[in-house]
């Protein structure tokens, strides 16, 4: 009988109910880890490899902006996750808009992400930025479901684009999605060989030494000209995790909390967040 109990015991730790894959149990994989660094413009910081795994990854940490990161985060080994959190918050965190533009009609976004599954959202380390992400998971992995955030009737953009996946024969096509009566998806598509925007949204993960350790997340948002690579805006938060459970190694990205200003600014940061920032600056019609 003890026997029994104990196998059915490991069995229940090594699944998961994963809403975006399905509603069986999952095998749990194992924890990420980060195991190479590669140092880029962009960041004080050198950051894990895989963040640098693609085109748009390598682009978006090669850009420098004109108020970046100090190298020294203040942290100090003594701070625990709360206190470091809040001075991410108090010291970094914000919006840094550099120019304004009027009756802009749509926007490239330059590095659309993946759709997180519940395991990755679970993970500590497995994705670059976590409180950005988490939001797409309930938007879709298409332009025509992840361009509703941006393009309906209370989003107020016309169109959204983004570059097709993967490239072929070294040329790079986009997709252009627009109208949404309502429903659940864009309905105009087409591809083009050039963008029609002239701005582009593009992300990436921040990384601030002894962040990860202590459940802190941050991410950058950056708006920049299309015809000049010129910076527009850039925005950064930091997100920190729940503390993890004597009896669970995981943790929970989708109940992190956002930094207290996101919070009074956006209502529900990981919902609002992206498209107030691009509204404030590429204003729309």
């Amino acid at each position: 009988m003890i026997a029994l109990i104990i196998v059915h015991a490991d069995v229940r730790a090594d699944t998961y109910y994963d809403a975006g894959i399905g509603s069986q149990s999952q095998h749990r994989p194992p924890p990420h880890q980060w195991t190479t660094f590669v140092h880029v413009d962009g960041q004080p910081e050198a950051v894990p490899a895989e963040w640098v795994a693609t085109p748009e990854g390598r682009f978006a940490h090669s850009l420098k902006i004109p108020d970046p990161v100090p190298k020294d985060s203040g942290y100090r080994w003594w701070m625990s996750s709360k206190d470091y959190f809040k001075h991410l918050c108090d010291t970094e965190a914000g919006e840094f808009i550099y120019d304004k533009v009027e009756n802009v009609e749509g926007f490239l976004f330059m590095r659309p992400p993946g759709r997180p599954s519940d395991s990755d959202l679970m993970d500590l380390y497995e994705l670059e930025a976590p409180g950005f992400e988490a939001v797409f998971q309930a938007l879709g992995d298409s332009v025509q479901t992840r361009g509703r955030f941006f393009v309906s009737k209370t989003r107020l953009f016309d169109f959204v684009e983004e570059p097709t996946s993967p490239p072929s024969n070294s040329s790079r096509t986009y997709v252009h999605a627009s109208r949404n009566a309502g429903a659940l998806k864009l309905e105009d598509v087409r591809i083009e060989d050039h963008p029609d925007a002239e701005f582009a949204l593009t992300w990436r993960g921040l990384r601030r030494v002894g962040d990860r350790d202590r459940r802190i997340a941050g991410y950058e948002l950056l708006i920049l000209n299309l015809r000049t690579n010129v910076i527009v805006a850039v925005l950064r938060d930091f997100q920190i995790a729940p503390p993890r459970t004597l009896s669970s190694a995981h943790t929970s990205w989708i109940a992190a909390s956002y930094c207290p200003e996101s919070g009074k600014k956006h209502g529900r940061p990981m919902l609002n967040e992206t498209y107030d920032f691009l509204k404030h600056v590429l204003n729309p019609r």
